[in-house]
């Protein structure tokens, strides 16, 4: 989709990252953890409830998940933010991460 082009771009620059599609959606991982997801052409990144008030704007990925940071369009524009914001969400889910997983490169 043109979402995944333009935050593939973004995280291209300074993060390994693989993907792996997931139920019709598009999971994101650094170092075999899994940080952020593209769901609905929309970029959602795992967080706490204190890493979540840096992010602009937050939703829900889809029904029964728990509340996520969301990259805008104002947020990609902004790619200091944008990289800051990836990088916590990876050291988050690294710190609270008990099982790895090996996805395939898409």
């Amino acid at each position: 989709s043109y979402f995944y082009r333009v935050y593939r771009k973004s995280f291209e620059s300074s993060l390994s990252y693989t993907t792996q599609k997931m139920f019709g959606e598009i999971g994101i991982y650094c170092n075999e953890i899994f940080f952020a997801m593209i769901c609905d052409d929309t970029l959602y990144f795992q967080t706490d409830h204190i890493l979540l008030l840096e992010f602009p704007r937050n939703g829900v990925p889809y029904h029964g998940a728990t509340i996520a940071g969301m990259a805008d369009a104002d947020l990609l524009e902004n790619h200091e933010l944008f990289l800051s914001l990836a990088k916590k969400s990876y050291e988050y889910k690294k710190r609270t991460s008990r099982k790895k997983r090996s996805p395939n490169k898409m």
